[in-house]
């Protein structure tokens, strides 16, 4: 019972912020009273909590799997990637992006905001040009992360693993 409510807190904490800021860097021209700068700051503000909350995703989801699809199984080790069935297909393609998003969050918050934390000192961005190509590489990186997210969301309504 706790888990499904994990899930869904690590899923908002972590989903909810990186599908907003996606949208907002996406359509920011439209939205002209506010800075690239100011999204991605509050964006990496929130860097701590959406890593907390992919963890706790993370957790929850494997705690779910162990206790309700996989009762009694020998977890991890009982899971491999199969490909036998359509839901074989499923789960291991799930568990695939699952990872590349993990890794690709990684990547985001390590290497893809550095440039914009080294541009963007004591809240004064100096090199404006730099700074809006290294704000599109974040928001190509956030777009991809988000797209991997929905589709593990997607694909989670088609198969037993949450």
């Amino acid at each position: 019972m706790i888990a499904p409510m994990l899930m869904v807190a690590g899923a908002l904490g972590y989903g909810g912020p990186l599908i907003a800021f996606s949208l907002l860097l996406l359509f920011r021209a439209r939205i002209p009273w506010v800075q690239t700068e100011d999204l991605v700051r509050v964006y990496r503000t929130w860097g701590a909590g959406s890593g907390v909350s992919l963890g706790l995703l993370t957790y929850a989801a494997v705690w779910h799997y162990a206790v309700t699809v996989n009762p009694g199984a020998d977890f991890p080790a009982s899971h491999a990637l199969r490909w036998d069935t359509e839901l074989d297909v499923l789960r291991s393609v799930q568990v695939l992006l699952y990872g590349a998003g993990w890794i690709s969050y990684t990547a985001l918050e390590v290497w893809t905001l550095e440039p914009c934390r080294k541009l963007d000192q004591g809240g004064l961005v100096t090199d404006r040009d730099a700074y809006e190509a290294a704000a599109r590489t974040v928001r190509s990186h956030l777009t991809f992360n988000a797209v991997l997210f929905l589709a593990v969301a997607l694909l989670a309504t088609q198969t037993d693993l949450p």
